[in-house]
């Protein structure tokens, strides 16, 4: 299980301080080789849309950089809640295309199941593993949730979830879940072990015990799914404003 490293940030200017930083380090990583960068919705988005800002500003290219989701929400195509259609809505989709990336959505045909999108997206995935260096832009929930991976005891999903080979898993979410969004499609622990760099963007009071609970890393992940982060090659580095970082 890999350390965890704080980046310490102002809360008044948070957002941008994560952007800049990410910013700083893609350019420093992403042109040395081929790269999977996977971006997670929520919270997340407009620090996403500020980032890529950034880097159409300092026309930094992102060719060889092929960008994608870490979890999506099972729904129609161009759904409001789809991540992806977040991520399109806040301008962050055509400016990763004008700076060379190649956007690959989960969701492209409305006529596939979920299983089949998982399938499809694990078979890229799988196969990119080899090539490409991978990258994980992850948030937290305030239960300790990380990517589409929520905390049960369901066992059900666990198996098929949590100790899967196949790089994404689609589920439903089980009873035990409160969750508006019940269709899910997200990467899975198996898949989270070949990232080369997990860098978690977690602001607010709220999620100030789920970071420490992933510091404190004495949990099974289908209770704090968060830990999944750590099975990656590299100490997981965590932005935030909250004091657990001092």
């Amino acid at each position: 299980m890999q350390p965890v490293q704080f980046q310490l940030l102002s809360s008044q200017v948070a957002q941008h301080q994560a952007a800049m930083y990410l910013a700083d380090y893609l350019r420093s990583t992403v042109s040395q080789q081929q790269t999977l960068l996977l971006l997670s919705g929520g919270s997340a988005v407009n620090m996403y849309a500020e980032l890529f800002t950034i880097l159409t500003e300092r026309h930094h290219q992102l060719e060889g950089v092929t960008v994608s989701l870490v979890d999506e929400r099972f729904v129609h195509t161009g759904h409001a809640d789809s991540n992806a259609t977040q991520l399109e809505h806040s301008g962050v989709l055509k400016m990763i295309q004008t700076l060379g990336g190649t956007w690959i959505p989960y969701l492209q045909d409305d006529q596939e199941s979920g299983a089949e999108v998982a399938d499809r997206v694990s078979a890229l995935f799988s196969q990119w593993q080899s090539t490409h260096q991978i990258l994980f832009l992850a948030g937290l929930g305030d239960d300790a949730h990380t990517a589409g991976l929520l905390p049960t005891s369901d066992n059900l999903i666990i198996k098929n979830v949590y100790l899967t080979e196949q790089p994404i898993a689609y589920y439903q979410l089980p009873a035990d879940v409160e969750n508006p969004y019940r269709h899910r499609l997200t990467i899975t622990p198996h898949f989270l072990a070949h990232a080369h760099t997990v860098i978690v963007y977690a602001t607010g009071a709220k999620k100030a015990a789920a970071l420490r609970r992933l510091v404190a890393g004495n949990e099974p992940i289908s209770s704090c799914p968060a830990l999944a982060l750590r099975a990656s090659q590299q100490p997981v580095i965590v932005l935030t404003d909250q004091s657990i970082a001092s």
